[in-house]
C-alpha cells in the first residue's frame, strides 16, 4: 500500500473526508500550513493536531477578530495565501461574526479562488454553508487551473486537519522519487497446476473448495485467515 501511494483511512467517515479534499482541491506543494481563525483556543487545538499529524506551522495563526467582518476574514486569508512559505490553509471560524454565515463563507471562497493552494474550512457551531462555499469566484470565471473548485466543509477542525494530513502525505509520494517496487514471489506454475487439476474433471468449471481456494491464493501470496474450528 505504501509503495502504491494508497491513502489509508481509518474509517468510512475519514475516507469520505479525504476523498472530498483530493477531488475538489489541488494537492499541496508541501506540508506547511496556515491557520486562519477567530478563536485563539481553537487555533491552538488545530495547531497541536496539525503538528502531531506531521504538518508544519511556519507562522502563528492569522487571527480574525471575534465578531469580525467578512472583510476581516478576507484580509487574513489574503495574507495566508500570499505567503511563500505556506502550502495550504485551514479556516476555522466560530460565532459571533459581524455578518451572516453565508456572507462570510462567500468571502472565504472568493479569497481562495485565485490561488493554487488547497483550502479546507470549518464553520464550528454555525449553519451549513457548504452551498456558499460552492459559489467561489465570479459567475462565468474559472480559477487558476481552469476548474471550478469547492472548498470542503468539515464538521470539526480536527476532521479537516486529518484530511489535509492524508492529502499532504499523498502529495509527497506522488511528487517524489519511487524506488523499484517490491514484487511478491508469485508462483504462476503452481497456480496453473491447481487450475488444471480442478478443470480436469469438469471442464465447464465449478466452485472451489476452501482448501483448494487457499492453495490457489497462496500461489499469489494472498494468505487467508482461516476460520477457527
Amino acid at each position: 500500500l505504501d509503495q502504491a501511494g494508497a491513502i489509508q483511512a481509518r474509517s468510512v467517515h475519514e475516507l469520505i473526508d479525504v476523498a472530498e479534499l483530493v477531488t475538489l482541491q489541488p494537492l499541496p506543494a508541501g506540508n506547511r500550513v496556515a491557520v486562519v481563525g477567530n478563536s485563539e483556543g481553537l487555533n491552538e487545538i488545530v495547531i497541536d493536531k496539525a503538528r502531531r499529524a506531521g504538518l508544519a506551522m511556519p507562522h502563528d495563526p492569522y487571527r480574525v477578530p471575534l465578531g469580525g467582518s467578512a472583510q476581516d476574514v478576507e484580509i487574513a486569508l489574503e495574507k495566508a495565501f500570499e505567503s511563500e512559505d505556506i502550502d495550504s490553509v485551514i479556516v476555522t471560524l466560530i460565532p459571533p461574526l459581524a455578518e451572516s454565515d453565508e456572507v462570510v463563507a462567500l468571502s472565504v471562497a472568493h479569497s481562495a479562488w485565485g490561488f493554487d493552494k488547497p483550502c479546507v474550512a470549518t464553520f464550528f457551531g454555525m449553519r451549513d454553508v457548504s452551498a456558499s462555499l460552492r459559489k467561489g469566484g465570479q459567475p462565468g470565471q474559472n480559477n487558476v487551473d481552469g476548474q471550478r473548485r469547492v472548498i470542503p466543509l468539515y464538521k470539526t477542525p480536527l476532521d479537516a486537519v486529518q484530511a489535509l494530513a492524508h492529502s499532504t502525505k499523498y502529495a509527497v509520494w506522488r511528487y517524489g522519487e519511487h524506488p523499484d517496487p517490491v514484487r511478491p514471489a508469485v508462483d504462476t506454475q503452481c497456480a496453473s497446476r491447481i487450475v488444471e487439476e480442478v478443470l480436469d474433471t469438469p471442464p465447464e468449471g465449478l466452485f472451489l473448495a476452501e482448501e483448494t481456494t487457499a492453495r490457489l491464493l497462496d500461489a499469489y501470496c494472498i494468505h487467508l485467515w482461516r476460520t477457527p474450528p
